[in-house]
């Protein structure tokens, strides 16, 4: 989706390629490829594909309800405990093992089956499990500067009302 949204419910998605610009909050990145981003449930975020071509990632989305199981909170630590629009993008040492998983789960569960739904809940587990190691993430940095950080701001605001760019060159 291009124009800000947020969501009920946590989204992990692991881009696999094609260059998209990812808007969270006031942050803007740039993503080629290899990079897992990490939504907050409430946090303002939308993608614009960079350039013609295919682009490829998996997503996942994680009810709140996960945060009532006993290790909920603890898996979920990396959408929670940082502030909206910092830490969203990262590179993660564990990141072909991911899209392995990824591959699998998807593959597994288009059989539409209890077994499948299982290996599915597994699956988001283990990815869970990997995100949280310490020390496997290195965090992408934002590529903003102050005209573009003005324009953001911008829009972040008052999206409803900018309905073409004019409108946005006006303000």
């Amino acid at each position: 989706q291009n124009t800000p949204h947020s969501h009920d419910y946590f989204e992990l998605s692991i881009h696999v390629k094609g260059e998209v610009d990812i808007f969270v909050e006031d942050a803007l990145y740039h993503l080629c490829g290899g990079e897992v981003r990490l939504y907050a449930s409430g946090e303002l975020h939308y993608g614009i594909k960079r350039k013609n071509g295919f682009s490829e990632w998996y997503q996942i989305k994680i009810p709140p309800c996960f945060l009532e199981c006993p290790e909920g909170r603890a898996l979920l630590h990396i959408f929670l405990d940082r502030k909206f629009g910092e830490g969203n993008v990262f590179v993660s040492s564990y990141y072909d093992e991911m899209v392995s998983i990824l591959k699998n789960m998807f593959a597994f569960y288009s059989e539409k089956n209890a077994l499948a739904e299982c290996y599915a809940k597994s699956g988001v587990l283990q990815l869970l499990c990997l995100l949280n190691q310490a020390g496997n993430n290195k965090k992408a940095e934002t590529n903003n500067d102050s005209a573009l950080q003005t324009i953001l701001n911008l829009i972040g605001r008052e999206y409803r009302e900018l309905m073409t760019v004019g409108d946005i060159a006006e303000r």
